[in-house]
């Protein structure tokens, strides 16, 4: 029954189905995941494959946390980013544990690249594993798009569709919409808008702040139907960062999200 309430919880707080919604990057939900449009880091392979062509670097990241607060879920995941002439390509393995009886498992395999000096495409192919004791396990394919184009040098706009072949496990297609503005060097502001064909638009708004070079605060709102304020600082020195990050939710204990990034 213990397992049975944990999945239910997975699913009822996340508000849609399995594999959707999960906190896969300390940095974007510190901004309340309003990132679509700012991907530019190997944390765009869950927001918006298009920005793995934004990358200049190489990127390995570890990610560690307890959803709600809550010792029997656990998720991590390991990313890898690299640079490439004309883009970047990303790979990243999740996990998402409830007890010894749910599992959720994610290989994901990215590409973006840039078709013009402001345009850049990205694509994303999906294992997704799913595992329910006493109910059997399934397994599929997924394929996300994404586009980012550069307004300006201080704007940008993104698009994103994720499980455009909508695979056989229970997950939605979604359409996210965004937009970041840079209105100083130090300063990202972002706002998205996320749509799915069984639930109401969803509103994300986030910044990120590097108070000097070496440290930053982020901040930000999501909003559907409940508000869950965001919180999250990051720490640079010499090519590794430590994020952390918080998701208060309304109703649930807070998710305290950590991350190690290391750039070569």
């Amino acid at each position: 029954m213990r397992i049975v309430f944990l999945f239910l919880l997975i699913i009822i707080s996340n508000v849609e189905a399995a594999f959707e919604n999960k906190t896969l990057s300390v940095r974007a939900e510190g901004m309340a995941g309003a990132f679509t449009a700012v991907a530019d880091g190997a944390e765009a392979i869950y927001y918006n494959p298009a920005g793995l062509a934004q990358l200049n670097l190489n990127e390995i990241t570890f990610f560690y946390t307890h959803p709600f607060d809550l010792s029997d879920l656990k998720q991590n995941l390991i990313h890898f980013a690299q640079s490439l002439p004309k883009g970047g390509r990303g790979f990243s393995y999740h996990q998402l544990i409830a007890s010894t009886n749910y599992r959720e498992e994610l290989l994901i395999v990215g590409l973006g690249t840039f078709v013009h000096r402001n345009l850049c495409l990205g694509i994303n192919f999906k294992q997704m594993y799913l595992k329910i004791g006493g109910y059997g396990q399934e397994g599929d394919i997924g394929i996300d798009v994404g586009g980012l184009y550069e307004v300006s040098p201080k704007i940008k706009m993104g698009l994103a569709i994720f499980n455009l072949n909508q695979p056989l496990i229970d997950v939605e297609k979604s359409y996210n919409l965004g937009l970041s503005i840079n209105p100083k060097e130090n300063l990202t502001i972002a706002v998205d808008l996320e749509k799915t064909n069984r639930f109401d638009l969803e509103i994300r708004l986030g910044q990120e702040f590097w108070l000097t070079n070496n440290f930053c605060l982020r901040a930000g709102m999501k909003r559907n139907p409940q508000t869950q304020p965001t919180l999250g600082i990051g720490i640079l020195i010499n090519f590794i960062q430590l994020d952390y990050g918080c998701i208060f939710h309304p109703a649930l204990g807070p998710t305290h999200l950590f991350s190690l990034t290391k750039w070569f």
